[in-house]
């Protein structure tokens, strides 16, 4: 990163610009506008090496390190990046959006990650709205993703991905995804 930059005065489309036209840092990470602190208590953070952006992501959830999969996965994707944007919603509140994505037709996309989104809270509805509206202006579409949106295809083999992706090769689930993993891989027939 340029230290001679201030990067929250820049604007959505400048954001946009840098984000896709930045190098990995010397450790061989994309650092966003929202530093995500690997190792956090109580959080799992972890770092994804993403061959379609030529480094390693920085990741806030097991969630988020699913959809990055599956952008891996999508061949229409050509680019994404994390925490890539400070979106100002007012004087005293900004949102970062998870992600922030490039298409192979240069078409831009903001999805935010979240488990469920039949079951944001009002406050949360509302600045999705916002931002779904500031990003509208600039023709850049804005989506909620859940996990509900993942786990389309083959759910067997997201699960065991996610499982062989996790930073120390082993993660104590909860007991409702346990169960919740087991129905669901009952229902396969593998």
């Amino acid at each position: 990163m340029n230290k001679n930059i201030n990067f929250h005065k820049l604007s959505i489309d400048e954001q946009v610009k840098f984000a896709f036209s930045s190098e990995p840092d010397i450790g061989g990470r994309f650092i966003g506008m929202r530093k995500i602190q690997q190792g956090s208590v109580n959080k799992r953070t972890s770092l994804f090496s993403s061959k379609k952006n030529g480094g390693m992501i920085s990741l806030e959830s097991n969630l988020e390190l699913a959809y990055a999969l599956e952008l891996e996965r999508n061949i229409n994707v050509k680019h994404y990046r994390t925490q890539a944007l400070k979106i100002a919603l007012n004087e005293f509140q900004s949102v970062y959006p998870d992600f922030l994505i490039k298409y192979n037709n240069e078409n831009i996309e903001v999805h935010e990650v979240k488990p469920n989104k039949l079951y944001l809270k009002p406050d949360d509805i509302e600045r999705y709205q916002q931002v779904e509206h500031i990003l509208d202006h600039l023709n850049i579409n804005f989506k909620i993703i859940d996990r509900l949106d993942l786990f389309i295809n083959n759910e067997y083999e997201l699960l065991t991905t996610l499982y062989f992706y996790h930073r120390n090769k082993t993660l104590s689930w909860p007991n409702f995804q346990i169960q919740e993993a087991l129905e669901v891989i009952s229902k396969l027939n593998v």
